[in-house]
């Protein structure tokens, strides 16, 4: 049996209104072209796209920046835990939680943190890196990375750093929030002072690369050439 990550909805039925999916699941809007011609054929971008998983944000949520920057968000409607009770967490954290860091001239400097509906459960040896949706970002906001150490702690929380702007914004339900990625426990690392271990195998790279006529497809068999 191959190893699961488990997710386990915090408000009732939220696993049908708007579920985590799959980053591969076909349904995801590409921001490519098909084209051959697109980055949609490089592997490694196409990879990434299409590793881990997306939550979509679950309610429509009202954002007000006044003249002074002070903020105010709401979601829409009440949602309800299993147990009946509201669940709603919209939390602020200041300019001194990212002092001395800056995500840009166009962002605020400060984060508005949501606790998302769902616990997250992996093997202890396997963490969950939370990461801004690879190359479908909002136009709105960016995302905190960090990493939650899913074998022992279940609650996924999203850092949303907003673009600058003043009135009102509303985030729509259904909006790519944030990529979740599963990392296993990190090797050691091992340095040579010399390619020598893997000579023959660069050799080879290098004459694939010189002679123009490998395709993007091709990087899918490269064990083979190697």
């Amino acid at each position: 049996m191959s190893e699961q990550i488990e997710f386990f909805p915090i408000i009732a039925g939220i696993e049908k209104i708007e579920p985590i999916v799959s980053a591969s699941s076909p349904t995801r809007p590409l921001p490519f072209e098909k084209e051959s011609h697109s980055m949609m054929s490089c592997p490694g971008i196409r990879d990434l796209i299409s590793t881990g998983y997306v939550i979509n944000l679950w309610q429509d949520i009202l954002i007000t920046v006044g003249p002074d920057h002070s903020v105010n968000a709401s979601g829409s409607g009440t949602m309800t835990d299993h147990d009946g009770n509201p669940f709603q967490d919209i939390q602020f954290h200041d300019e001194r939680t990212f002092a001395g860091y800056s995500f840009g001239p166009e962002y605020f400097n400060f984060s508005m943190k949501l606790r998302c509906p769902w616990y997250v459960r992996t093997k202890k040896d396997t963490s969950i890196l939370c990461l801004p949706v690879f190359y479908n970002e909002s136009p709105h906001f960016t995302v905190a990375s960090g990493i939650i150490d899913s074998g022992k702690y279940p609650m996924i929380l999203v850092q949303i750093i907003l673009r600058k702007f003043e009135g009102e914004l509303l985030l729509k339900k259904g909006t790519p929030l944030m990529q979740l990625v599963a990392v296993k426990k990190q090797p050691e690392i091992k340095m040579y002072d010399s390619d020598s271990p893997i000579k023959k195998s660069v050799s080879v790279l290098r004459n694939w690369i010189a002679s123009k006529m490998h395709t993007a497809s091709q990087y899918r068999n490269m064990d083979k050439l190697l």
